[in-house]
C-alpha cells in the first residue's frame, strides 16, 4: 500500500492480506472476505461539518462501482480478521478544544497493539462487529490492558455496545448492555435532551485514574 506522506491518507498499511472466494465475485448476495489481516496499519479520520474523510470515500466507492437502481445491495460479511502494530487517529477541527488531561475525544491518537474480530457485517447502512480481544493506548496515557464486545452496533440512529468487558488504568468495567437512541448524528451535539441512554452494570471495579482518563470534563472544569 501507499506510504503516507502528507498526512492526508485515510489508511496505510506495511503489511495487508485477505482471502475472497473466487466464487463469490460472480455470485449474487453477500460477499464473504476472510483472514484480514493488517500489521503496522494507519487509520486517520478528519470529521467536520462538512462530513467525513472516510464518508468522501466511501460515497465515491459506491457512485463508481454501486449497484444498478434495480439491484438490491447485498451485504458485506468479513471475518477472522486481526489488526496489530496499528494506529487510529480520530480528529474533528471544529470540535477540538485542548484539555490538561484525559482522553481528547476530538483528537484521539491510539497506538493498537493487537485487535482481533471473528466477523464484521454491513448491511443497509447498519455495521456489527463483535471483537473478541483488544488491547490499545491512547496517547493521553489511557490504556485498555485487555478488554472485549460481544456486539457493536452502529447505524444512523443508533449505536450499542453488548457484553462489553474492560480493564483500564486499575478499572475493571463490566457492562452487559449499553445503547444509545437518537434521531441523527449531529444530536450529539446536544447530548442531555436529543440522546437516550440505557446503561446496565454489572459487578464493576471504577478508580480516580480511569475516572479522570474516559470522563475528562469532570477534571477540566
Amino acid at each position: 500500500m501507499i506510504e503516507d506522506l502528507e498526512g492526508d491518507t485515510v489508511l496505510y498499511a506495511s503489511t495487508a492480506s485477505v482471502s475472497i472466494d473466487r466464487k463469490a465475485l460472480f455470485a449474487e448476495g453477500a460477499v464473504y472476505p476472510s483472514n484480514v489481516r493488517f500489521d503496522g496499519a494507519s487509520l486517520r479520520i478528519v470529521s467536520g461539518d462538512g462530513g467525513s474523510n472516510v464518508k468522501q470515500l466511501t460515497d465515491h466507492i459506491k457512485e463508481v462501482f454501486g449497484a444498478s437502481p434495480k439491484s438490491e445491495p447485498a451485504p458485506l460479511v468479513i471475518t477472522d480478521v486481526e489488526i496489530t502494530n496499528s494506529r487510529l487517529q480520530i480528529y474533528n477541527p471544529t470540535k477540538y478544544e485542548p484539555i490538561r488531561t484525559g482522553v481528547n475525544y476530538a483528537d484521539m491518537d491510539i497506538e493498537i497493539e493487537r485487535v482481533v474480530s471473528p466477523q464484521l457485517t454491513i448491511e443497509d447502512g447498519v455495521v456489527d462487529i463483535a471483537i473478541e480481544q483488544m488491547c490499545f493506548a491512547d496517547k493521553s496515557g489511557a490504556v485498555v490492558e485487555q478488554g472485549h464486545i460481544g456486539m457493536l452496533t452502529v447505524g444512523l440512529k443508533e449505536l450499542s455496545f453488548d457484553d462489553l468487558y474492560l480493564q483500564t488504568m486499575g478499572s475493571r468495567v463490566d457492562v452487559p448492555r449499553l445503547a444509545f437512541d437518537f434521531e441523527d448524528w449531529k444530536d450529539w451535539d446536544d447530548f442531555d435532551h436529543k440522546i437516550k441512554m440505557f446503561l446496565k452494570v454489572d459487578s464493576s471495579t471504577l478508580t480516580p485514574e480511569g475516572l479522570m482518563a474516559y470522563v475528562p470534563d469532570f477534571f477540566n472544569v
